[in-house]
């Protein structure tokens, strides 16, 4: 019995020094991880709104080609999403009766406003160019640079 007390008993399971070594491991790979996860978020939600400017663009032409939007002199600008005020625009309820449905921008821009609505420039040429919410943040058919998540 006395045998017994002097065999020094193998424990089973971690220190704490392996663990604490385990979770400074865990804490420094999470600090290299989040911040790329935001930049990858921020991309996919201007990708997102780069194919919705582009489908955008195509119902645009296709009713031009229809005849149903004619460009005029000066050139056409109209709001296209779902917050916009289409009161005395011609172009915006074709666009978006084409559309069936427009998904507001996931962007934001750099001061973290929301954008609601994409703007839709027709040149009297019939050139189409699609912007977030104003004619400063380009996205079709030249990629916005300034836009922030």
């Amino acid at each position: 019995m006395i045998k017994n007390l002097n065999k020094k008993k193998k424990s089973k399971g971690f220190t704490l020094i392996e663990l604490i070594i385990v979770i400074a491991i865990i804490a420094i790979l999470a600090a290299i991880a989040i911040p790329k996860f935001g930049e990858v978020k921020k991309n996919a939600n201007l990708k997102a709104d780069i194919a919705n400017a582009k489908s955008i663009a195509n119902s645009v032409s296709s009713l031009i080609s229809d005849d149903k939007i004619v460009p005029i002199t000066g050139g056409i600008i109209s709001q296209v999403g779902p917050t916009a005020n289409a009161a005395g625009d011609k172009a915006a309820p074709l666009i978006e009766d084409y559309l069936q449905s427009v998904s507001a921008p996931k962007s934001k821009l750099p001061a973290g406003t929301e954008i609601t609505d994409y703007t839709v420039a027709i040149s009297e040429k019939g050139d189409i160019t699609v912007y977030l919410a104003n004619v400063t943040n380009q996205l079709f058919p030249k990629q916005a640079t300034a836009l922030v998540d």
